[in-house]
């Protein structure tokens, strides 16, 4: 198998960064220089796995924590040796020649690698973003034949478009989109409208596209080319460099500020416990100031409590004293098949609730409801919910409150919700029919006050039956004892047991068939169970341009 060396060229900006296209079977020559490091950076889809050289004295080489980047630097002048890296994906083969110190503008400080394919990919992936953001206009394009261009233009040419037509219900306008350059623009006469159905005429840059060798052969003059030839030297194959992870710097940082905290903490409780203050307690100094000033005790230290207890002043020093928190936005790519925070899913009651004691809930989804883009059903009409209610109702309250646990559609797919239930209007919880129990809680401390009113009405006539007193009556007998000691006996039963029954909680009853809202607290990804419409448009035009191609070579 042929083999050739790649010395990189070298970018306009600076002849230090250099670029070499990467070819299997092809060994790249770098040339370095005793106290300048090398940076070599790999493709964003790789990780380093492996690093093998043959002289590990000579030359130093160490990867970044992210396993893409790695910095080799020559310790001996003069020092030749050969480095194999192996990542994720590729086998990277380089010579290395160091050099003594010298002019820092030749050395080679940052070497990255062009792929061929990943040009031909970038391009693929803009037209299938353009696909998947219009899929209405590659619809209306999927039947050439029923499309209608008779159209006329009149106006600026700035703002003349370059395609019109419609497919007898929607119309359709292209316009090219410019790039402010310096100079002239050398490809604005090849932008045209690529869909699907037009793959096979998809031209692409020749200058972005990096041509393939003929011979497998790829020789670039060097900079700075060596007077006389170097024979490779015999190299011993040795051991594979063991690279150790570098320090991490702000990880010291941070260990030393939290040692240098903790040991001021110390110092300032130990200060304290030694210091010679009188501790005074707050009692006793608002007691001590309100005699100062000749003020009540009792009105003092009930200002300084009100004062401390007040709940406003402490919700106003609670919230002033936060910082400014700050995050960090984030994106996602598939909103296809995302249900996003704060969406209300309607649903109808399949069981009844009552409040009396804690149970499970069931119901159906009464609408579709749809991905945040709106291009597919993630949950169907009919999908079940399931939920799960407390009882325990406070007195005064008139809501339930649901807690929405799980989702499970026809198909077998289920996904945990952990959403609480709304109204019509977003308000939590589920209303009803509310049972106060005024009976239970009221009705035997009612009917042991009426006894104990009669009784004592009873006590407190005579004998011969009339309410008159006299002197004679002055005396209680027996029965006007026994009257009333039935009469206190009778009140104190009706107060107990109003304490009793008083105590107890209201029940909300909720029919089968209600309407019922869930707001989802959280965002429900569907991504693995649905294709990326993109990556679905990249592969649908390399199967169309594999078709034309396979047709262009037929005929």
């Amino acid at each position: 198998m042929a083999s050739a060396e790649v010395q990189p060229q070298s970018v306009k900006a600076d002849e230090r960064i250099r670029t070499a296209p990467f070819q299997k079977d092809n060994i790249v020559y770098l040339a370095g220089m005793m106290g300048v490091s090398t940076m070599i950076v790999f493709n964003q889809d790789e990780e380093i796995a492996t690093v093998a050289m043959g002289d590990s004295l000579a030359w130093q080489a160490v990867p970044d924590q992210s396993k893409r980047f790695l910095f080799i630097k020559p310790l001996q002048p003069d020092a030749q040796t050969n480095m194999n890296v192996v990542t994720s994906k590729r086998v990277y083969t380089f010579f290395l020649n160091g050099a003594k110190p010298g002019n820092s503008r030749k050395a080679v400080i940052k070497l990255r690698f062009s792929y061929a394919d990943d040009v031909a990919d970038s391009n693929l992936l803009a037209i299938a973003r353009q696909d998947a953001a219009m899929p209405n206009v590659k619809a209306a394009l999927a039947n050439p034949g029923r499309l209608n261009y008779d159209y006329g233009y009149k106006g600026a040419v700035d703002n003349r478009p370059s395609s019109m037509f419609d497919d007898g219900t929607k119309t359709y306008l292209q316009f090219i989109s410019f790039i402010r350059q310096d100079g002239p623009r050398k490809t604005a006469d090849k932008e045209e409208f690529r869909t699907a159905s037009h793959a096979g005429n998809l031209n692409f840059d020749a200058e972005n596209l990096a041509p393939a060798p003929s011979d497998n052969r790829l020789v670039l003059t060097p900079p700075n080319p060596a007077p006389t030839a170097v024979e490779p030297p015999q190299i011993q194959v040795q051991a594979p460099v063991v690279v150790q992870p570098a320090v991490d710097d702000d990880a010291a940082r941070r260990a030393s500020e939290e040692a240098e905290r903790l040991r001021k903490a110390e110092e300032l409780r130990l200060a304290r416990l030694q210091s010679n203050m009188l501790v005074v307690d707050q009692a006793i100094r608002g007691e001590n100031s309100a005699s100062m000033f000749g003020g009540s005790t009792a009105q003092g230290s009930g200002s300084a409590v009100s004062a401390d207890d007040d709940p406003n002043r402490k919700f106003l020093q609670s919230v002033g004293s936060q910082d400014v928190e700050k995050v960090t936005a984030s994106r996602n790519d598939r909103i296809d098949a995302l249900i996003p925070q704060g969406t209300l899913i309607r649903g109808v009651l399949e069981t009844a609730i009552q409040s009396d004691l804690p149970g499970m809930v069931r119901a159906v989804t009464s609408t579709e409801v749809y991905s945040f883009d709106g291009r597919r059903i993630l949950l169907p009409k009919g999908t079940m919910l399931m939920g799960e209610y407390k009882s325990g109702m406070a007195r005064g309250q008139t809501r339930i409150l649901i807690v929405w646990t799980r989702a499970l559609r026809s198909d077998g797919t289920s996904v945990a919700l952990g959403s609480y239930g709304t109204d019509d209007l977003g308000r939590s919880g589920l209303t009803g029919s509310v049972d106060k129990h005024y009976l239970e809680r009221f009705g035997a401390a009612a009917v042991l006050s009426l006894v104990g009113g009669v009784s004592s009405f009873v006590a407190g006539l005579n004998s011969d039956g009339s309410s008159n007193s006299s002197s004679s009556s002055t005396s209680s007998n027996a029965q006007t004892q026994a009257q009333q000691t039935l009469s206190q006996t009778m009140a104190e039963m009706a107060n107990m047991t109003l304490k009793d029954s008083i105590s107890i909680p209201p029940t909300i009853y909720v029919d089968q068939g209600t309407e019922i809202m869930v707001f989802v607290r959280k965002d429900l990804d569907f991504s693995s169970l649905y294709p990326d419409p993109i990556k679905e448009a990249v592969n649908e035009l390399r199967r169309a341009q594999t078709r034309h191609s396979a047709s262009s070579s037929a005929e």
